[in-house]
C-alpha cells in the first residue's frame, strides 16, 4: 500500500513539473507580454520638462483656482468692512392711503381769475415805495395770500420722498480693528494660494520622477528578459550537446518566467504612473508623456539643516497664517473692548411730501449729530472680551504648535534626503560589481567553467541593484522636492534635479 502512495505520488510530481517546463517553453519562444491601461486611441508624444509640466499643473489645478476665488472673496470682505467707516446715503420713497380729512390749500389767483397779480401788482406800483421794500413784501406770506385763493379739498393719499445722509465719525475702534482682521484674513487667503501652488508642484514632481522611476524598472525588466531568453537558448544547446544536465533546462526557463512576470508588473506600473501624472496635468489619461529632465547633474544638498528650519521659519505657509491668525485674534479683541466706549455720528436728512405724485412739494430738513454709549449691557461685552482673551491664547498655542510641527516635518525631509544621497553612492558601486559578476559568470558558464545557479544568481543579483539604484534616484530628486514644500520654496522655483540613468 505505501509502495502504491509512493507511485501516485511521484506522477503528480511528474506531470506538475512537466506543466511548468512546457509553460516555460512556450514563455521562451514567446513574445514579451505588455498589459497597461487600455488606450483607446493613438495620441501624439508630448515631451514635457518638469518646469514645462509644474507650470501646466499650476495654470489648470482646481484646489489653486479654488484658493485664489477664496482670495478674492478675502480682499473684497477688506473693502466690505471698510465701509462701514465711510458716509452712507440713501433715497427712500413712499406712498400712503388714509381716512379722508379736509385739507387748505392754495390756488395761484390767475388760475381763477387771469390777470389779477398783474392788477394788484400795478396797485402796489402805485404806493409810495421804493423797489427794496417792495421786493422785500414779495417775499413775505402775506404777498403769498394776497395771489393765492383759499380752497378746502379731501385729502385721502399722500406721497413721500426722503434723502438721508449718515456718517459713523468714531465707533471705538470697532470699525478700524475690523478692518485691519479683514486685512489679515486676505494675508492668510494669499498664503493659501502659495500653500497649494506648492502643493501641486510637489505633486507633479513626485508624479514626474515616478514615471521616470517606472520607465527605468521597465527598462532593466526588459533587459532582464532579453539576457536570460539568450541564456536559456545557450543552455539548451549545451543540454543538445550532452555537456549540461535537464535540471539547468528548466531552472533557466522558470527563471525566464519569472522575469516575465516582473516585465509584465512593470508595464502596469509604467502605465499607471503615466496615468497619474496626465490626471495632475487634467489631461486624457491616454496622453503619451515623455519626460524630458532638465539638468543632467545631480543638485547637491547646499543647505544646512538649521539654514533650511530657519528659512521655513519666514516661508512656511502654514506657519506664517498661524501667526496671522495670532494677529487677527488680538484684532478681534480690540473689537470686543469697543463695547466699552462711546460712538459719535452725525446724520442729516431732506424730506418731501405732497398729495400729488411725485411728492417732491413741502419740504422740510434737519442736521443732527449725537453721542451714544452703553453704560451697561447685563455684562455683555465683558463676556465678549473674556472670550476674546482666550482666543488670542489659543491662536498663539496654535502657532506654537505649528512650529514645533514644521522644524520636525523639516527634519525628516532633510535626513530622507541625505539618506537618499548617500544611497545613491552605494547602489551605483553595487551595479557596477553587479555588472562585473555578471559578465564573469555568463562568460565561464559558456566557457563551460561554470554552472547554471552561478549565471541566474547573478542576473537576479543585477537587476536588484539596477532596481536599487532607480529606486535610490526618485527618492532623492521626490526628497528634494518634499524638502523644498517643508521649507516653503514657492512653487515659481522648480526643483533643479537631474534625470534617472540606467546605464549604469
Amino acid at each position: 500500500m505505501k509502495k502504491l502512495e509512493s507511485l501516485l505520488t511521484a506522477a503528480l510530481v511528474c506531470g506538475t513539473m512537466c506543466a511548468a517546463v512546457q509553460a516555460a517553453e512556450m514563455s521562451a519562444t514567446a513574445e514579451p507580454i505588455r498589459l497597461g491601461m487600455p488606450v483607446q486611441a493613438e495620441q501624439p508624444v508630448v515631451r514635457l520638462t518638469l518646469t514645462e509640466a509644474v507650470n501646466r499643473a499650476l495654470a489648470t489645478n482646481y484646489a489653486i483656482g479654488i484658493a485664489a476665488e477664496k482670495q478674492a472673496q478675502a480682499a473684497a470682505q477688506v473693502s466690505e468692512v471698510a465701509a462701514n467707516k465711510n458716509p452712507s446715503l440713501s433715497y427712500s420713497f413712499g406712498t400712503s392711503k388714509f381716512k379722508e380729512q379736509m385739507q387748505t390749500v392754495g390756488i395761484p389767483i390767475d388760475r381763477v381769475m387771469p390777470g389779477a397779480s398783474a392788477n394788484i401788482e400795478a396797485a402796489l406800483a402805485g404806493l409810495p415805495l421804493d423797489a427794496q421794500t417792495l421786493a422785500l413784501l414779495k417775499q413775505t406770506s402775506f404777498w403769498q395770500q394776497l395771489n393765492t385763493i383759499p380752497y378746502r379739498v379731501q385729502v385721502d393719499h399722500g406721497y413721500q420722498n426722503s434723502v438721508s445722509l449718515k456718517w459713523p465719525l468714531w465707533t471705538g475702534g470697532r470699525v478700524e480693528h475690523g478692518i485691519e482682521a479683514a486685512r489679515i484674513g486676505r494675508d492668510v487667503a494669499e498664503w493659501e494660494v502659495y500653500r497649494q501652488e506648492a502643493d501641486v508642484k510637489y505633486q507633479v514632481t513626485e508624479g514626474f520622477y515616478k514615471l521616470i522611476e517606472a520607465r527605468n524598472l521597465l527598462a532593466i525588466a526588459d533587459e532582464a528578459v532579453a539576457n536570460l531568453q539568450e541564456h536559456v537558448r545557450i543552455v539548451g544547446a549545451h543540454y543538445d550537446a550532452g555537456t549540461v544536465a535537464k535540471i539547468d533546462v528548466l531552472s533557466s526557463r522558470v527563471a525566464l518566467a519569472n522575469a516575465q512576470e516582473q516585465q509584465i508588473q512593470a508595464q502596469n506600473g509604467t502605465d499607471l504612473a503615466r496615468t497619474n501624472l496626465n490626471t495632475l496635468l487634467r489631461q486624457p489619461t491616454n496622453t503619451q508623456i515623455e519626460p524630458v529632465s532638465d539638468d543632467t547633474e545631480l543638485e547637491p544638498l547646499n543647505r544646512t539643516l538649521p539654514e533650511a528650519i530657519a528659512y521655513a521659519d519666514t516661508h512656511r505657509w502654514e506657519l506664517q497664517q498661524a501667526r496671522l491668525a495670532v494677529q487677527a485674534a488680538k484684532e478681534q479683541l480690540g473689537v470686543a473692548k469697543a463695547g466699552y466706549l462711546p460712538t459719535v455720528a452725525v446724520q442729516a436728512s431732506m424730506n418731501w411730501q405732497d398729495r400729488d405724485f411725485p411728492g417732491f412739494k413741502n419740504e422740510d430738513w434737519s442736521v443732527a449729530g449725537g453721542i451714544s454709549w452703553s453704560l451697561f449691557d447685563g455684562g455683555a461685552t465683558g463676556a465678549k472680551v473674556t472670550g476674546a482673551k482666550s482666543a488670542v491664547r489659543e491662536a498663539e498655542l496654535t502657532a506654537e504648535q505649528a512650529a514645533a510641527n514644521i522644524e520636525l516635518d523639516v527634519t525628516n525631509a532633510y535626513l530622507a534626503t541625505v539618506a537618499a544621497e548617500k544611497r545613491i553612492r552605494t547602489t551605483s558601486e553595487a551595479v557596477n560589481e553587479a555588472l562585473e559578476a555578471y559578465k564573469i559568470a555568463t562568460v565561464r558558464y559558456r566557457a563551460g567553467v561554470g554552472i547554471n545557479l552561478d549565471v541566474l544568481d547573478a542576473q537576479l543579483k543585477l537587476n536588484q541593484a539596477r532596481t536599487n539604484y532607480v529606486t535610490a534616484l526618485y527618492d532623492y530628486h521626490v526628497s528634494m522636492a518634499r524638502l523644498e514644500q517643508a521649507i516653503g520654496v514657492p512653487a515659481a522655483e522648480p526643483t533643479p534635479v537631474r534625470p534617472v540613468d540606467t546605464e549604469r
